[in-house]
C-alpha cells in the first residue's frame, strides 16, 4: 500500500481532518505539497520581480537524493540573477 511505503499510514486515523487540510493546503499551493509528500528536493527562487515589487517564484526541483543538485542550481541561479539584497515593496517599506 502507497501509505505505507510513504509512512503516512499512522496519518490516515485523521482521515476527514487531514482530507479538510490537504484540501486547503492545495487550493493555495497546489505543487508543493507532491514534492514535500515523496521526498524529492524543492526550492521556490524568486527570479522575476512584478512592476508592484512582489517576487514571483519558480519552483526547481530535482530527482530524489539529489539535494546537492538542486543547491548547485539555485546558487547559479542567484549568482546570475542576484536576490538576496532584494525584499518585497511591502516589506521594505514597512522597516
Amino acid at each position: 500500500m502507497l501509505a505505507a511505503r510513504l509512512g503516512v499510514g499512522r496519518y490516515l486515523r485523521y482521515g476527514p481532518l487531514l482530507r479538510q487540510a490537504a484540501e486547503r493546503a492545495f487550493r493555495f499551493m497546489p505543487f508543493s505539497p507532491i514534492w514535500n509528500i515523496t521526498g524529492q528536493p524543492a526550492a521556490s527562487l524568486p527570479l522575476h520581480w512584478t512592476p508592484d515589487g512582489l517576487p514571483v517564484g519558480v519552483q526547481a526541483v530535482a530527482r530524489f537524493g539529489q539535494e546537492a543538485t538542486l543547491l548547485s542550481f539555485a546558487a547559479q541561479m542567484e549568482q546570475s540573477r542576484p536576490w538576496s539584497n532584494r525584499l518585497p515593496t511591502a516589506v521594505a517599506g514597512t522597516s
